[in-house]
């Protein structure tokens, strides 16, 4: 009987976004403890992984997404039959597909199908329809939080288990942001520029607001020129940076730092790192009502929520004040117990150890 691993077969790592993150984390927390590779479809591999990598483009070169799920159709059918854990949608519906005449074990890692973001992308609203088709072939289905395991039984017709990303390490108290009380007005809002993450409600929020509150972007996508657009429109150029995507860990802890409150205005998250992220460095999070935040805010990250449009989100911001530095502590306590790394990792470990019995 051969040993547990995990093959982790992904569209990519780099650039290094919240999935791509929570993956790389998982695969460093995994690979002391049993054999653990990956597949990317395109792009190039991080640098210093330390695990085994196959790459599916000769010079790991980046391909659009269709590109990338034909490439992992043929890795699928053509490649030695072990299980894989396909990482998200796009590569878990190629490797299911190539499963139907290449039987193999394949476990879905599921990160986006919940039903607010398929309302808003066009994109997930088709790969739904084919994930309700072909999840049911998966050995099994993991969902990153309990709100989105509730959606698939729906948008995939499927019973997935709950297994919450890894959010890393608490930073040392010295490298967290100094809790001040009092009111906000250097803002930041973090996420990929597209129609979910509804950058745009910041921005109009900002507009309402006096003129010495400020806002930084970070993140890129196909909304940057019209977020651009109407930044330029509100008369908002010296109150707006756009930073782009920050792929320095450093530096986007920095930004975080150099901000009083994260901004969040998506219409559906499946497990708000970003919302994690900001807590732990002791930066409250303003955020747009979902299915989601209500189970993480404010039990695990201190801050508020507003009902979604940008009148209600400049009211929140003009009386939000900081939590305390007791609240910050709460949270963190109940993040260290209930998201501890060696539970979450031990739950992985199980599901190796099922792939080797199935």
């Amino acid at each position: 009987m051969n040993n547990p691993e995990l093959k982790f077969v992904v569209p990519y790592a780099v650039p290094t976004l919240g999935m791509e993150r929570v993956l790389l984390r998982l695969v460093d927390e995994l690979a002391p403890k049993i054999p653990v590779s990956l597949v990317l479809a395109s792009g190039k591999a991080p640098d210093d992984l330390g695990v085994p990598v196959e790459l599916l483009t000769r010079d790991g070169g980046q391909i659009g997404q269709l590109g990338r799920m034909l490439r992992l159709f043929w890795w699928a059918l053509t490649s030695q039959r072990s299980p894989i854990v396909a990482v998200g949608v796009w590569a878990a519906l190629p490797c299911l597909l190539a499963s139907i005449i290449s039987p193999r074990q394949v476990v879905v890692w599921e990160h986006s199908l919940s039903r607010e973001k398929i309302a808003t992308s066009r994109n997930l609203r088709v790969l739904s329809v084919a994930a309700r088709l072909l999840y049911k072939r998966a050995a099994s289905v993991v969902a990153v939080s309990a709100p989105l395991a509730s959606d698939l039984t729906r948008t995939a017709k499927t019973t997935a288990l709950v297994i919450p990303n890894l959010i890393g390490p608490e930073p040392a108290a010295e490298s967290r942001r100094h809790v001040t009380t009092g009111g906000v007005r250097r803002l930041i809002t973090v996420g990929s520029l597209t129609d979910t993450k509804r950058q745009d409600v910041v921005i109009e929020a900002l507009a309402s607001l006096p003129t010495d509150y400020t806002l930084s972007v970070v993140g890129s996508g196909p909304r940057l020129e019209s977020l651009q657009r109407l930044t330029q429109r509100l008369g908002l150029q010296s109150r707006v940076t756009f930073h782009g995507h920050v792929e320095d860990p450093d530096r986007l802890a920095d930004l975080l730092r150099s901000a009083d409150a994260m901004v969040h205005a998506a219409a559906g998250e499946t497990f708000g790192l970003v919302y994690f992220e900001s807590a732990q460095h002791d930066v409250p999070v303003l955020a747009a009502e979902n299915a989601l935040v209500s189970t993480t805010i404010p039990r695990y990250v201190p801050g508020r929520l507003f009902n979604g449009n940008a009148a209600d989100l400049a009211d929140a911001l003009r009386i939000f004040r900081v939590p305390s530095a007791a609240e910050f502590s709460r949270a963190r306590a109940l993040r260290e117990a209930d998201l501890a790394t060696p539970q979450i990792v031990s739950r992985w470990l199980g599901i190796a150890e099922g792939t080797r019995h199935k």
